[in-house]
């Protein structure tokens, strides 16, 4: 019982003692669906069914944003946060062994963070050319950008995602969304 006791005491003593912060990763895994177009292609008299950038920008905005759970954080001790991981997959990409499904929808994509009316911060962007390719999976490079400071504030951080889109895809695709959040305190 004594040894539990001092093991809180040891991690005060310690963090005042100036120890490097505490750090958190919060992983996150989401899906969404990007629709087909169909063997057929769009009808040109519905233009309401033409490919619709705007709704994958707004899921993958959704499917992020949803790791972004920073409610119950005491602000004043996060002395960083920062985007450390964000992947594409496409979770079912072969039909009868073929594939037939890639992300080869994507021309481009950048993804930011804000919060309090300030201008949103871009912390990941993928490269020129990444989708040409149309690979299956994709790790979105990041920008290393600090968030803490926006962090603090604002009441919540926002997510947007910025898609230029390609060729829509021929099959309904569903694509995975892996996000990684790095949170470091400190007293």
């Amino acid at each position: 019982m004594r040894a539990l006791l001092a093991l809180p005491c040891l991690v005060v003593v310690a963090a005042l003692a100036g120890c490097p912060p505490l750090e958190a990763k919060i992983p996150s895994t989401n899906t969404f669906e990007v629709p087909g177009q169909g063997i057929l292609g769009n009808n040109p008299l519905a233009p309401e069914m033409a490919f619709p950038a705007d709704v994958v920008g707004e899921a993958l905005a959704q499917a992020v944003q949803q790791s972004f759970d920073t409610s119950g954080y005491d602000k004043s001790t996060v002395k960083s946060l920062k985007l450390t991981g964000l992947s594409l997959t496409v979770t079912e990409p072969e039909e009868g062994g073929v594939q037939v499904r890639d992300l080869g929808f994507l021309r481009s994509l950048a993804v930011s963070l804000g919060g309090g009316g300030d201008e949103p911060i871009v912390v990941a962007e993928s490269a020129a050319g990444a989708f040409d390719a149309d690979p299956i999976e994709y790790d979105v490079p990041l920008t290393g950008a600090e968030l803490a400071e926006t962090f603090k504030a604002s009441d919540s951080l926002d997510m947007t995602a910025d898609v230029v889109p390609d060729a829509p895809p021929q099959f309904s695709t569903e694509v995975q969304v892996d996000s990684e959040l790095t949170v470091q305190f400190g007293l």
